[in-house]
């Protein structure tokens, strides 16, 4: 499961690499709990794939996936990074388990 590793970069704002839904992340989790039971990670898409491509307003790249449609989970020696719209309310997660510290 890659719960432990998603702590470890939220916890260290170390981004990770992943495959979601067939497409290669970059990400910077910055939340993981539950919504509805499900088991969510709300991040921030720095680099890689996206179906709906990547943005080029910063904004725009929060992504809200299940845990367990993620693959290969990794550490990536990429820069954490975040979007100014960081502290605005989220829905992804009703309970969270662990969360970035600012």
């Amino acid at each position: 499961m890659s719960l432990p590793a998603i702590r470890h970069a939220i916890t260290h704002k170390q981004p990770i690499s992943a495959t979601y839904r067939g497409k290669h992340r970059i990400l910077c989790p910055h939340v993981v709990g539950r919504k509805n039971g499900v088991l969510n990670v709300l991040s921030y898409q720095s680099g890689g794939e996206s179906a709906s491509g990547l943005s080029p307003n910063p904004a725009d790249n929060w992504r809200c996936m299940r845990v367990s449609e993620l693959r290969t989970v990794v550490s990536s020696y990429t820069e954490w990074k975040t979007a100014p719209n960081h502290t605005r309310p989220q829905t992804c997660v009703d309970d969270v388990d662990t969360e970035v510290d600012y």
